[in-house]
């Protein structure tokens, strides 16, 4: 019997403009550029030294930006095993040499070229979520939803100062509008990427990383009530996207799901519990139509009394019975 931690993950991406600008990380695992896999599914020991994930969004003209986000990630590959020589603490001594490499790849591409990044790191059952643009890091822990990471974007700046109310965010104009990224982070004035503080990995923790075409039509609250649904990592990950798709997702969207804990499979004990619960609605329906017609239609019934019936009455017969008239003692006389 494995009793091993385990820490189990999917990936799914969906198309949705001419050219797929998405692309993600899988711990060493990095799709080629401008592909759309449906699946990619991930499982490891949890107590493992170090698994990286990651999601990233190319900007810029129709060449550079599915090469921006596949080269970004290019990048991370290199620096991965680094990432597990230092402490939760030290992440960013990794992650600054990182960012610059993958500024100065994206400033050759030119000065509209760039990606949004979000990343994962689990090292030896601590989480830690990084971010630059707007894609983003969700955990679900004990039932509740939690954004590990913020968004580097017009509309969070207004957020911030309070120009804006959270109610007006979702739909603001300026949700797209990025004020950093990579290819934009200022390192020589120690622009960082954003660092959450590092989490314990219990056993049913999910985490959740996607790009803005996810986040830009499903709300916090969706997503909450999607990841709470007892599903696998993959339909979890198909329900997210077809969700968004279904209410007008016009941007290519991609997610990843992280789980601790075995993946979710249907339940032999749920379709058994099904079958009864089918079986005795059939039963219900069975016995209300025999209760609805007599048990013995055979059995005789008790004879009915046969009515008396009176003659009619005739004026003879009423004179005869009607009783005799007291005159009085008086007679009458022609």
């Amino acid at each position: 019997m494995n009793t091993k931690p385990l820490l189990t993950a999917t990936a799914r991406a969906s198309r949705r403009t001419e050219t797929m600008t998405d692309n993600f990380y899988m711990n060493g695992s990095l799709p080629p550029c401008g592909s759309v896999p449906v699946n990619k599914p991930f499982s490891k020991d949890i107590r493992a030294k170090l698994s990286v994930f990651a999601v990233s969004d190319g900007y810029g003209s129709e060449d550079t930006a599915a090469n921006a986000a596949h080269k970004v990630l290019s990048v991370l590959k290199k620096h991965h095993d680094h990432l597990g020589t230092v402490t939760v603490e030290a992440i960013h001594s990794v992650i600054e040499p990182f960012t610059e490499e993958a500024n100065s790849f994206m400033q050759s591409l030119g000065t509209d070229a760039g990606a949004s990044l979000a990343m994962l790191v689990i090292s030896h059952g601590v989480a830690t979520a990084l971010n630059t643009g707007n894609a983003r890091v969700y955990s679900f822990k004990y039932g509740r939803l939690n954004r590990l990471t913020v968004d580097d974007t017009e509309t969070q700046h207004l957020l911030n100062i309070g120009a804006i109310r959270r109610e007006e965010a979702k739909d603001h104009v300026g949700r797209r509008t990025l004020t950093a990224s990579i290819g934009k982070l200022n390192t020589q004035e120690g622009q960082k990427m954003h660092m959450s503080s590092p989490m314990p990995v219990e056993s049913g923790d999910i985490f959740l990383l996607c790009s803005n075409g996810l986040s830009d039509y499903l709300s916090d609250d969706r997503i909450s009530y999607i990841l709470s649904l007892r599903m696998s990592n993959e339909r979890l990950a198909q329900r997210l996207v077809s969700e968004a798709i279904a209410r007008g997702a016009d941007d290519n969207l991609t997610v990843v799901i992280v789980r601790s804990g075995k993946n979710v499979k249907p339940s032999r004990v749920n379709k058994g519990l099904l079958k009864i619960g089918v079986c005795v609605i059939l039963l219900a329906i069975l016995a209300a139509y025999l209760l609805s017609k007599p048990w013995a239609d055979n059995a005789p019934y008790p004879a009915e009394e046969t009515p008396t019936v009176s003659p009619s009455p005739t004026p003879d017969s009423v004179l005869s019975s009607a009783p005799p008239v007291d005159q009085g003692g008086f007679e009458l006389r022609e």
